[in-house]
């Protein structure tokens, strides 16, 4: 399956929308929070869940330029600590998420080549 990649810049709605239709046709369950203003502060843009691959995904989203909050810093801290796969992607990374995407949990810890670790806000990629 060939997914279509976001032409670059894109507005971060823009990036969303492709994430959440790029994780639906590969059969995840998606949430994303519509108004965030009721919700808890710097909870990440999208969860997505696979049963089939078993993988869990948490991604906070950023348009170019874009940095993460006190709050959403707190939010990976604690989900990274947890062991959760948390990622920061913005449009540039869209080879890393749809690596991460198809990848089953079984194919990463089996792999041998290295994985790129999620990366930290400001993190240059590797």
């Amino acid at each position: 399956m060939r997914a279509r990649s976001p032409v670059l810049p894109v507005r971060e709605a823009d990036w969303l929308a492709t994430l959440i239709d790029t994780c639906r046709s590969l059969g995840y369950l998606v949430y994303h929070t519509h108004d965030s203003r009721r919700s808890a502060a710097g909870f990440p843009d999208l969860v997505a869940v696979n049963p089939f691959l078993h993988r869990v995904v948490f991604a906070e989203l950023k348009g170019p330029g874009g940095h993460l909050s006190l709050d959403q810093q707190r939010w990976r801290d604690a989900l990274l600590e947890a062991g959760a796969a948390w990622y920061c992607w913005r449009p540039a990374d869209w080879p890393e998420a749809l690596r991460v995407l198809t990848a089953s949990c079984a194919d990463e810890r089996t792999e041998s080549a290295p994985k790129a670790e999620p990366r930290t806000e400001g993190e240059a990629p590797p």
